[in-house]
């Protein structure tokens, strides 16, 4: 069976061969309806009427019960086999048993996807389709308004209980059951308490109430103000065209201005809108007056009108005196009132204000869920269409609505706070200023605890604080509730004795305990380390199979539906569903304690926190997170503020443009890979896309790493298993020389300040260090190593870290003096296996079997790279957001964001395993002065006095005795001989320096003290100067912070302005559509004789109708409603305006449109012509086709437009269709179709507006 969504029209479509109908399904998209018969044991399709039925499938009787389709398929459960399969929809095959061994018998099915429900073109979707409660509708796609409960639909499509106190006609309802002027609505001015009258769903898609007319403003005034000499509307819209209508000879003017025949005054039916027509009548006789056809006895007479009425007629709600004279002064019944900041329910009960469109039906009937739509109450500031804030909220410092409006310079750029408050720096928040230096952060930013409230630094705490080691002061209750709220660890030191959890509480990982028992698998992560939750808890898989849905869970572990909470009965068997019933804790902060958010629950609530914040230990207190420490946002300097964070970037780097949390090189040369590929030294650009030879022919290379400002490239040559060589060269391939020769070096690294070189040997199990060009080589560590691979240097610092493996595995660290040397990291690491620095971060980088992790150069806050593609990190290296690894197993070169694993991609894949990279860029080794070591074994301090950490004593103080080779040897001796000769050079240079010295001397010593006093007083200038430099640089700094704010919140605008002019032409096209729907049914009769039809229209055009076309005849045809177009001003001798009716089914509007096209229809020897109504936008659009639609006649392709604006042609046996006259405009110019102006010679006027909606020309050729 069928209805229409109202339950009206009910019909059988399948009554045939059909036993035990069981499944039934709709598929939207090829509108076909699919049914199951369990008895028959089949799947049928049809169309929607029940026609053309198909059998899809057959089974044997019991298998099908529940259908579901999408896409080509159609599913169902199968109660014999305890399965769903699924076939195709159009043939029944491609069967297939999806799942099958179900515990139960399984029912209902159903398919959910994005696109299974499309209901976008519904005129519901816009703001309700106008209606005040239920919107429908019909079967022909036209709204239908009704209401729920007990309650009346007036003429405005709002929705009233019976027993209002309100008159329906004259005044209008509140939400809390006031009574208003129903003129006073939608004017703008909030005239109900809840501001019911005003809301946006009300006032943008009502329709004026009988008896009212809309002004141009959306207001209604009542028909008798029309044209009374009085602005009633506001906008003198009702006084407009008053005096403008000139009536013909045979009409008199109502007092709106609008003509009705001079016959139909005063004959006791109403005929002008205000009734004017009946007025000041003398035949008020009413013995003789009839209503509906049926004569009554004791009719009263209206005395305002010439109307009758029965006393049984008055106060029943009809206008039927049509002034509603009969329905003024009644005496209505005296609903419920409720006191200010109530609502009254329909039923007499008064519930709070507050109750109102929170989801919850607090109504017996659910009244106050209804006309809930974007509008704020009157205590609330509307963020946006969807989202309201309470007022006081305003201009707080805080961002409550999301994206700043309610703290914006156009809300907030006039407030000032008042005497005795003070004004946050940075926002427009105003605090008491008793509140100034108590410890508490107030102010968004803890100004009201800085310097700028006057605050001196305070190191004492009070009796309720606890001072940590650092100075800081906290709550004592933050002491020992695993929170690190000093910073320093201070407060959650050993002598910690952390309290039990109890038997309704939950204990997480850590220690913590949460308020309730129930908050585990809940599906929110309520413990910090989310132990609460999966995949830390396996216990949450059992969970989530047992109580999900619709089903709660017990203290006790126990699922119950929800349905059996609060119904006082022990359905847990620890009465956990029957605590805290019909009691929304949220509603008062004294009874929850939240701080921030709260959230309601069937049992209970739970306190929630802003994003920036998390929950403290005691489940109620919120605190800053600090990022900078727990996620690692930023690439480079994290600064962690009050709820966010704020990222910054180091000396030669800048903040991304499309990500303010990243940091990009300024410097213009472009950095790139050096790859170690066995044979030969490669480059590659850091995005993959470059590929290029530096250097071919070589021995097995091992390890690879360079100097920036000399141009070398150094590396291990691994050729012989033992006396391997270290090699260097130009970056440019040439000049290629061994440095040194030494055991078995495994991994290198080039101190660019020191100009020195630094390498770990397998053999030996040793550290060690020469100058760059392998003289004076020295032992750096000789103890504590078994199997050093891979070393790194922090040349700023002064530190040499490397990795041992794998027995005993370690990170180790050491001055570069040999100094210092400790384990940093010597615990869960397994297989360590490369090493590197992140200078800008100063973190330390390094790969553990199929994982990388990083940690602070003294090992602490370890982290480790969330990536997939990890397998056998060989090499690793990194250069801004990004660390590139080499893997032995894939042979390929990957890179990924450097915290997050994020971005990750494939930049090179070989044939053999790439042995080690490094990142070629100045950046990656930073300036500093230099500390050299010197021939003499020492590394002095530079001339400016710069110091690294760990420079004191040169390793190469003594050095050892060694076995060298002849060729060293040769190699030594010519260096030293160099060496003499440099000597001896240098001290000629300081003989001839020193006689030039006393010469100079003796005649120069007054004008060089004079100098220097010239000198100290330039020094003083340069530092006045160089004070308003650092004050100038920090303004620019400030006005460039706030330029770039502007723009950010400029694109924000642009971006804002973009969306909104997509919804309005979205909103465009919908209101076009739901125009046109509102027209389906409507005919427009063009040549009709002024005043031909009289004054009753719809009688005329059923009288006419079948005899102007006979194919009528016989048909019962229901007109709705007619009447001609509006015209301010009708002049002589011009055409009849013409004549819209609405007919009730659209089967008699496709009738008169096909018999209107087989003949010429007269009327007193004028020709009619009847047209489809559309709106003006379809019209326009109709129309632009016209000079095609001729053009295509002419060349016989046979066009028609098919609704809303689609040209249709038949070309070579094929139908083409063309949304736009551009699209046809290419067609015909492809086809060398005769120019437009020929065609407009050779073919007869054609207007495209006369096209139906059934795809076929509805012309008629007069």
């Amino acid at each position: 069976m069928r209805s229409t969504l109202a339950g009206n029209n009910i019909k059988v479509i399948v009554g045939t061969d059909i036993f035990t109908p069981n499944g039934l399904t709709i598929d939207h998209k090829a509108e076909k309806l699919y049914f199951s018969d369990g008895s028959l044991g089949k799947i049928e399709r049809c169309e929607y009427d029940g026609s053309n039925r198909q059998v899809i499938v057959r089974s044997a009787p019991g298998t099908f019960f529940g259908l579901a389709i999408y896409g080509d398929y159609i599913f169902w459960s199968d109660w014999a086999r305890r399965a769903v399969l699924r076939s195709n929809k159009f043939t029944g095959g491609e069967t297939k048993v999806l799942r099958a061994d179900i515990p139960h018998q399984p029912m209902g099915i159903i398919a959910v996807a994005k696109d299974t429900s499309n209901c976008e073109m519904s005129p519901c979707r816009v703001q309700n389709g106008g209606c005040g409660d239920l919107c429908h509708l019909t079967p022909s796609g036209v709204v239908n308004c009704s209401c729920r409960g007990e309650r009346l639909l007036l003429d405005d499509n709002r929705c009233v209980s019976e027993n209002s106190s309100c008159n329906i006609h004259a005044e209008f309802e509140c939400g809390n059951g006031e009574c208003i002027d129903y003129q006073l609505t939608c004017d703008g001015i909030a005239h109900c308490k809840d501001k019911s009258d005003e809301k946006m769903q009300y006032c943008d898609n009502r329709s004026c109430r009988r008896g009212f007319r809309p002004c141009y403003n959306r207001r209604c005034v009542a028909n008798s103000r029309f044209c009374d000499g009085t602005d009633d509307c506001g906008d003198n819209s009702d006084e407009a065209f008053c005096n403008n209508v000139t009536c013909a000879s045979s009409e008199t003017s109502c007092q709106d201005g609008s003509c009705i025949p001079s016959t139909a005054w005063c004959n006791q039916v109403i005929d002008c809108v205000d009734a004017s027509d009946e007025k000041n009548c003398n035949n008020s006789e009413c013995s003789d007056f009839f209503r509906l056809g049926a004569a009554e006895q004791g009719f009263v007479s209206c005395n305002s009108t010439s109307l009758c009425v029965h006393p049984s007629w008055i106060c029943d709600g009809a206008n039927d005196c049509g002034d509603y004279a009969d329905e003024t002064n009644c005496q209505v019944s005296q609903g419920s009132r409720c006191e200010e900041g109530h609502f009254a329910c329909p039923s007499g009960n008064c519930i709070s204000s507050v109750w109102l469109c929170d989801g919850q039906k607090d109504c017996e009937d659910g009244a106050d869920e209804f006309q809930c739509d974007s509008s704020c109450l009157w205590n609330q500031f509307a963020c946006s269409k969807n989202k309201c804030i309470a007022k006081q909220w305003l201009c707080d410092g805080e961002d409550d609505c999301g994206d700043g409006v309610d703290e914006s310079e156009e809300m907030c750029g006039s407030v000032t706070c008042a005497p005795g408050l003070f004004n946050c720096p940075g926002s427009y928040a105003c605090v008491p200023k008793r509140w100034l230096c108590d410890g508490e952060r107030d102010c968004p930013d803890g100004s009201d605890e800085l310097a700028a409230a006057g605050c001196a630094p305070n190191n004492t705490c009070d009796e309720n604080s606890f001072r940590c080691w650092n100075k800081a002061c906290i709550p004592k209750r933050f002491v020992c509730d695993h929170d690190n709220d000093c910073g320093d660890g201070s407060d959650e030191s050993v002598e910690c004795v952390y309290r039990s959890c109890g038997p309704e509480e939950f204990r997480c990982a850590d220690g913590r305990c949460l308020l309730s028992a129930q908050w585990e698998c809940d599906g929110h992560p309520d413990c910090p380390d989310h132990s609460d939750e999966l995949p830390r808890n396996l216990k949450c898989l059992a969970a989530e199979s047992l109580c999900n849905g619709s089903f709660f869970m017990c203290s006790n572990g126990r699922c119950i539906a929800e349905s059996s909470l609060c119904d006082q009965k022990d359905d847990c068997g620890d009465r956990s569903d029957e605590r805290n019933c019909n009691l929304n804790e949220c509603l008062n902060r004294r009874i929850s304690g939240c701080t921030q958010d709260c959230q309601d629950l069937p049992v209970g609530y739970k306190c929630k926190c802003w994003p920036g914040f998390r929950l403290k230990n005691d489940g109620k207190t919120c605190v800053d997170i600090d990022e900078c420490t727990s996620t690692l946002p930023c690439s480079q300097t994290c600064v962690n503020t009050y709820g966010s964070y704020k990222c910054l970037c180091v000396d030669g780097y800048e903040p991304s443009r499309t990500n303010p949390d990243s940091c990009k090189s300024i410097s213009a040369e472009e950095p790139f890979l050096i790859l170690a590929d066995h044979h030969e030294i490669r480059k590659l650009s850091i995005d993959g896309s470059n590929y290029t030879l530096l250097k071919q022919g070589l021995n097995n290379i091992i390890s690879i790493d360079f100097d920036y400002r000399k141009e070398f490239i150094y590396w291990i040559d691994s050729t012989r298993p033992s006396g391997r060589k270290i090699n260097r060269m130009r970056l440019n391939g040439s000049d290629l020389k061994i440095v040194h020769r030494t055991a078995v070096p495994s991994s290198l690294a080039v101190d660019w300040i020191g100009k020195n070189l630094y390498w770990c040997d397998v053999e030996r199990k040793t550290l060690e260090v020469s100058k760059s060009n392998g003289l004076y080589p020295t032992v750096l560590v000789s103890s504590g190593l078994k199997n050093p691979t891979d070393i790194a240097l922090d040349s700023q610092m002064g530190y040499v870290f490397w990795i041992d493996c794998c027995e005993s595995s370690h990170i180790g660290r050491v001055g570069m003096d040999g100094s210092g040397q400790v384990v940093i990291i010597d615990r869960e690491i397994y297989s360590p296996s490369a090493l590197a620095i992140d200078y800008t971060n100063k973190r330390l980088y390094w790969a553990d079997d199929s994982h990388i992790l990083f940690a602070n150069m003294d090992g602490t806050h370890r982290h480790k790279v969330p990536h997939e593609h990890i397998q056998s990190v060989i090499g690793l290296t990194l250069f801004e957001d990004y660390i590139y690894w080499t893997d032995g197993k894939s042979k390929s070169l990957r890179r990924a964001q450097k915290t997050t694993g994020e971005r990750g991609i494939e930049l090179l894949n070989s044939w053999q395993a790439i042995e080690s990279i490094t990142v070629y860029h100045p950046l990656r080794q930073p300036e500093v002065h230099p500390t050299p070591i010197t021939k003499t074994g020492r590394m002095e301090k530079g001339k400016t006095g710069a110091k690294r950490e760990g420079d004191s004593m040169s390793p190469l103080k003594k050095k050892p005795m060694v076995t060298m080779p002849k060729e060293d040897i040769d190699d030594a001796i010519a260096s030293a001989v160099k060496m003499a000769l440099q000597e001896q050079q240098n001290a000629l240079n300081l003989l001839i320096q020193a006689a030039v010295k006393d010469a100079i001397s003796s005649i120069l010593i007054p004008q060089l003290n004079e100098l220097k006093m010239q000198m100290t007083n330039a020094e003083t200038t340069l530092g006045m100067l160089a004070q308003d430099v650092d004050s100038s640089q920090k303004n620019i700094q400030n006005n460039t912070t706030k330029i770039d704010s502007l723009q950010a919140a400029l694109r924000a605008s642009k971006h804002q302005v973009t969306a909104l002019h997509l919804e309005v032409n979205d909103l465009k096209k919908k209101l076009t559509q739901m125009e046109d729907h509102g027209r389906m049914s409507n005919l427009r009769l063009v040549g009709l004789k002024e005043g031909e039809e009289g004054s009753n229209a719809i009688a005329f055009l059923a009288t006419h109708l079948p005899k102007w076309i006979p194919s009528l005849k016989g048909r019962h045809i229901c007109i709705e409603r007619a009447h001609r177009v509006y015209s301010p001003k009708q002049e002589q001798n011009t055409r009849p305006r013409t004549l819209i009716f609405r007919l009730l089914d659209y089967g008699d509007r496709q009738a008169i449109l096909k018999g209107a096209r087989l003949q010429q229809i007269k009327h007193e020897n004028q020709d009619l012509l009847f047209f489809p109504d559309y709106s003006q936008e379809t019209t326009s659009k109709r129309k632009a086709f016209t000079p095609l639609y001729k053009k295509m006649a002419s060349a016989g392709l046979q066009p028609f437009l098919r609704y809303p604006a689609q040209l249709k042609i038949t070309y070579r046996g094929r139908s083409l269709e063309f949304g736009s006259p551009h699209e046809a405009e290419d067609f015909l110019r492809d086809l060398q179709v005769p120019s437009i102006a020929t065609v407009h010679a050779a073919t007869p006027e054609l207007d495209p507006a006369t096209e139906a909606m059934d795809d076929t020309p509805q012309k008629t050729t007069s």
